[in-house]
């Protein structure tokens, strides 16, 4: 089976939806003069429109202009400004694949969320107490949930691309490489860390709303972040690339409860779990995200999806478009080709949708799309194997043409000579010429067995009496 690329993203963005369309609240520079204002919504256009390079240097200067002086009346709120600038950055840096530079941008962020003189006003507010409080202190909180949720996106990308590229971790098949299995471990336990460290500031949300604040804000991506979606998003996640792993990643011990007792049942139970288990569990993972969503959308968009805003359907349908992407591969892992498919054509018709609403001049080469157009193109060679083997030969070469036409289009996206998409399109690329030679063989081997057909008849026709 063809090994394709998992989601963080993108997949991966997955997890981090909400940084491309969300603006802060706490903000100041608006009040700026015009010629000074910051460019928060060049900084969006870009990364809708999936060029992350020219975001990342965008985002550069941004956090030139909103430097803190912690002498400043708007010290906290340049502080939020410079964490969102940020976060955006190494949102940016993920999708480029420079996972060390996006790691940095976001350690960066969470320093400033633990900066002493950050921490001093954030509890002055707390103080202060009430709804004008609560507020802009609901408005960091659902930041730092972001940022966690952030860095495990950064976090399984790292996961990923150990397991498909780094050649050790790939020969390591009974887990004998110790350096191999603590090169993945280290990824895992930073994984789990996220997520026990947002479900702490959840908590910490709930006890927020007691001041008086409101019940929560309307927009579908804040209220997914204090669901289960992206706890159960990330598990399955993490279940689905163990699964992947050469070897069985030995079991760890089990970590303390969380605030309020909280032990998250089933996610770390994980280790020692074989590769089957761990599928399985990963797509049982994702149902329950898709549940957790389902009752959000109902609560916040009670009249459907379909008819909401267009700032609030375009939330929905990122998430809803992450978790297809996610769920979509580990159904292709597990043999369920159907499923699959049917969460891509999930995924092109939200990212069609998504583009015509934020006016895209060239969709068809948003870099969001390599990844689905790739596991198209897994998919369409696993239904000609299929094909092959029922004796099929025609269908089985029109779905290889199928398959060659799906990467052609994911070929003409632009990725970086180095990005690890690529490596995984020129597999994909050698999949389709051995299928192809493949056929060739097959030709000829028919045409020989035609050929020596016919002269045999020609032998037992000449043997005839009369001849």
């Amino acid at each position: 089976m063809i090994r394709v690329m998992a989601i963080v993203l993108a997949v991966l963005s997955v997890i981090s939806s909400g940084v491309v369309g969300q603006q802060p609240t706490v903000k100041e520079t608006s009040k700026e003069p015009a010629a000074k204002r910051v460019d928060w919504d060049g900084l969006r256009a870009l990364l809708e429109a999936g060029d992350y390079a020219k975001a990342a240097v965008t985002a550069d200067a941004i956090l030139e202009q909103v430097k803190p002086d912690r002498t400043a009346p708007d010290f906290l709120a340049r502080s939020v400004d410079t964490i969102d600038a940020l976060m955006r950055r190494g949102f940016a840096e993920l999708q480029l694949s420079k996972l060390d530079a996006a790691d940095s941008s976001l350690v960066a962020a969470q320093a400033i969320f633990k900066d002493r003189e950050f921490v001093k006003q954030e509890r002055n507010l707390e103080k202060r107490g009430g709804p004008q409080a609560a507020a802009p202190l609901i408005d960091v909180d659902l930041r730092i949930i972001e940022l966690h949720n952030l860095r495990a996106a950064v976090a399984l990308e790292t996961l990923r691309v150990i397991e498909d590229h780094d050649a050790k971790v790939r020969a390591a098949d009974t887990g004998a490489d110790l350096a191999a299995v603590e090169q993945v471990r280290a990824q895992v336990d930073a994984i789990r860390a996220f997520v026990k460290d947002a479900a702490a500031v959840r908590t910490k949300l709930q006890d927020r709303f007691g001041m008086g604040g409101p019940t929560i804000v309307d927009s579908p991506h804040k209220n997914v972040l204090m669901s289960s979606f992206h706890p159960d998003l990330i598990t399955g996640m993490l279940a689905f690339q163990l699964s992947r792993l050469p070897f069985d990643l030995p079991a760890a011990p089990a970590p303390e409860p969380t605030t309020k007792g909280e032990s998250f049942p089933g996610f770390f139970e994980l280790d020692g779990l074989d590769r089957g288990l761990l599928l399985t569990r990963a797509l049982g993972h994702f149902e329950a995200a898709s549940q957790a969503l389902d009752d959000v959308f109902k609560k916040v968009l009670p009249k459907g999806v379909a008819i909401a805003a267009v700032d609030k359907r375009l939330e929905a349908e990122v998430l809803r478009l992450r978790l297809a992407l996610a769920r979509s591969e580990a159904r292709f892992q597990a043999g369920d080709l159907s499923g699959a498919t049917s969460d891509l054509d999930e995924v092109f018709r939200l990212h069609k949708d998504m583009a015509t609403a934020r006016k895209l001049t060239k969709p068809e080469l948003h870099p969001e799309l390599v990844v689905p157009l790739a596991r198209a193109t897994a998919i369409a060679l696993a239904e000609s194997d299929a094909r092959v083997k029922a004796g099929l030969g025609d269908e089985a070469r029109a779905l290889v043409a199928k398959a060659s036409e799906t990467l052609a289009r994911a070929s003409a996206i632009t990725l970086s000579d180095d990005h690890p998409r690529r490596r995984d399109l020129q597999r994909l690329e050698a999949a389709i010429e051995n299928r192809r030679a493949a056929f060739e063989v097959a030709v000829v081997v028919t045409d020989s067995a035609d050929v020596a057909a016919q002269r045999i008849r020609q032998a037992v026709e000449r043997t005839k009496p009369g001849n």
